[in-house]
């Protein structure tokens, strides 16, 4: 396990380094006839981690700057909420609180543009810097740990729109789909590791402009 850890932190470092990297190179090419500049939008979604049970409600908003008709760089800022999750660590029952905020930075392409058809399919991928509140509280529901954690991770995603306006307006209205895997640093608390590595499906609603 702890060989893969590390092996996927390495995987992490070079993922690190090709996204803050091609986006400059793609940043110099940019077309004068790209027909929108960015877009913006929050999405609604179902969250499963690897350690918790249950799936859970994830809601975010984002927002992308064009580098070429067909590429785009961007960030996307989102919340989850666990509450009085059971775990059991040498024979003891605590029960662990966590909000979860990752912090993203993303480079995606185009797969299909938008072209005259009303609908896009973009993939991507990126870093993440994720922001977790803990608290733990033993059977006594005594608290035994109040403490934030950051931890590093990275994504990778697919997702497809519709738009509602014409190709050619100043602005495009959608609405789509995504699917995201995200893989986060894992840590320790009374010697039991979380994971809190995951998979989010769920609506994105924006503008394009």
């Amino acid at each position: 396990m702890k060989g893969l850890v590390q092996s996927l932190f390495k995987q992490s470092r070079f993922l690190f380094i090709v996204s803050v990297a091609v986006p400059f190179i793609f940043a110099t090419n940019i077309r004068a006839d790209a027909q929108e500049a960015g877009e913006l939008g929050i999405k609604l979604q179902s969250i499963n981690f690897e350690d918790i049970s249950d799936s859970k409600a994830y809601a975010s908003v984002f927002g992308y700057i064009n580098t070429t008709p067909n590429a785009a760089i961007g960030f996307e800022i989102g919340t989850a909420n666990i509450e009085d999750e059971t775990y059991y660590s040498g024979g003891n029952r605590f029960e662990e609180s966590i909000d979860f905020t990752p912090i993203e930075v993303n480079f995606k392409l185009r797969a299909k543009s938008r072209g005259e058809t009303g609908f896009a399919l973009d993939l991507g991928g990126g870093v993440s810097y994720n922001v977790l509140s803990y608290t733990l509280y033993d059977v006594n529901n005594v608290k035994v740990a109040d403490e934030n954690k950051n931890l590093f991770g990275w994504q990778a995603f697919v997702s497809g729109k519709y738009f509602f306006t014409p190709p050619r307006a100043s602005f495009g209205i959608f609405a789509g789909a995504e699917i995201k895997y995200q893989w986060v640093d894992s840590f320790t608390e009374y010697g039991e590791e979380i994971d809190l590595s995951n998979t989010r499906f769920g609506i994105e609603l924006g503008v394009m402009f």
